[in-house]
């Protein structure tokens, strides 16, 4: 049986994400509260606070941007695509757009950053071995890297057979994860896994998760399921 939402709720779901985007953007003790929560990665903890240059490839609608931008960074977010969300955040934060970047081609001079974060699109990378070369070139030596993506041995993919997004290139266990940074020129100091993802109702999951399931409630879910089966995986490393 498949499961969709009516059009209501999808409107419920992009309200959600506008508010958060929009809290995120001009609330920073809230920002820098949350910052440190493993539902954002961490960041907080993992990245640390600027003054200094980050670069946040693959940056999407904006939610790490805004989230560095209130840790004191001085932000670039890229991304192949424009979303409306960054006139929302450009309200409250002081921070440079730039579509049309790919990670396996970035525009940028060598060692342009102190920082560089890649949290959620190295699944849809096409050469990952050729972005993270492209990564390593751009960051100073010493400068800080902070990796987020779907974990193979995620549950759902365990009993469904498929990825969670079709549009999924690859994806890495967190050992795969920290081994594929290792071999790219990087010193990994910290991994873990985070979030729990149904093997039923995936859509159904999406609508709770983006309003009716609190934050809290999803990282209690997420130290209730097993590490390999957890959704996502993070690795925290260090250019060489």
């Amino acid at each position: 049986m498949k499961f969709e939402l009516s059009e209501k709720s999808w409107d419920k779901v992009r309200a959600h994400q506008r508010d958060e985007l929009a809290r995120l953007a001009s609330d920073q003790s809230y920002a820098r509260a949350v910052a440190r929560d493993p539902y954002y990665a961490c960041v907080g903890d993992l990245l640390g606070s600027g003054p200094g240059r980050v670069l946040e490839i693959g940056c999407g609608p904006g939610r790490y941007v805004a989230l560095l931008a209130n840790l004191g960074w001085d932000v670039v977010g890229a991304d192949p695509h424009r979303f409306p969300s960054w006139e929302i955040i450009s309200k409250h934060c002081n921070v440079t757009w730039e579509e049309g970047v790919f990670a396996e081609k970035l525009r940028y001079p060598d060692g342009s950053f102190d920082a560089v974060a890649c949290l959620g699109a190295l699944l849809y990378f096409k050469d990952p071995k050729l972005a993270f070369a492209e990564i390593f070139r751009v960051l100073k030596p010493g400068g800080r890297l902070l990796v987020r993506s779907v974990n193979r041995t995620n549950l759902f993919r365990l009993v469904r057979g498929r990825n969670i997004d079709p549009a999924t290139v690859s994806t890495y266990s967190e050992q795969e994860l920290a081994d594929f940074l290792r071999s790219s020129g990087f010193d990994v100091s910290s991994t873990f896994s985070y979030g729990f993802f149904p093997p039923i109702l995936p859509v159904l999951w999406w609508y709770l998760v983006n309003g009716p399931v609190s934050i809290s409630a999803q990282d209690a879910l997420s130290r209730w399921t097993p590490a390999r089966y957890r959704v996502n995986v993070v690795a925290a490393a260090i250019r060489r």
